[in-house]
């Protein structure tokens, strides 16, 4: 594990740095104030990006969910004992429709990425992976690119289960022409 606290700052900076260079955000009062909480929670996230694991996500698969992203959201939540799965699912989607960066969303979600982590005590169930990724696609966009990772956290204890999701939203006008170059080339 990664012991310099300041890592994960500089990371979650760079990318979000690199996403208002694309994507040059009005620097709006509302912005202002939401860029501060979406940076922290970025920085929270980077901190799972750099640990070691078998299978997880990296900083360069939040790159490709923020590369056609115009707006984007981020959000976690824990959960444990029986019923783990729904409660962040719907904990998560929540938090994203509320935790957002960016202009309104005039478009679909074209993208994400989903992390999961589980305590070593009670691993993540495929059933609980289903009910999930059922649930994040049905709530955004049943044709959204997913990204996923899980991985094995000591750090969660019991029945522990944390899920990491950033959505990122296209224009209107993006969304539009992906949709039909995919009809096309069916």
């Amino acid at each position: 594990m990664n012991s310099d606290l300041s890592a994960p700052a500089a990371l979650a900076e760079t990318l979000l740095r690199e996403w208002e260079a694309r994507t040059r955000p009005a620097p709006t009062p509302a912005y202002q104030a939401a860029r501060p909480l979406m940076l922290a929670q970025l920085a929270d996230l980077c901190q799972l990006l750099l640990q070691p694991a078998d299978i997880n996500v990296t900083a360069d698969d939040v790159r490709e969910v923020l590369l056609r992203a115009t707006t984007i959201g981020l959000g976690t939540t824990v959960a444990h004992g029986s019923g783990r799965a729904a409660r962040v699912a719907a904990g998560v989607t929540a938090a994203i429709q509320t935790q957002q960066l960016g202009p309104a969303p005039t478009g679909n979600p074209v993208s994400s990425l989903l992390s999961i982590s589980s305590s070593p005590d009670c691993e993540l169930e495929m059933d609980e992976l289903t009910q999930i990724t059922e649930t994040v696609q049905t709530t955004f966009a049943q044709d959204m690119e997913m990204v996923f990772g899980h991985d094995i956290s000591p750090d969660l204890t019991d029945s522990e289960l944390r899920v990491w999701l950033l959505v990122g939203y296209a224009a209107a006008e993006e969304t539009a022409a992906t949709a039909s170059s995919i009809t096309l080339s069916n």
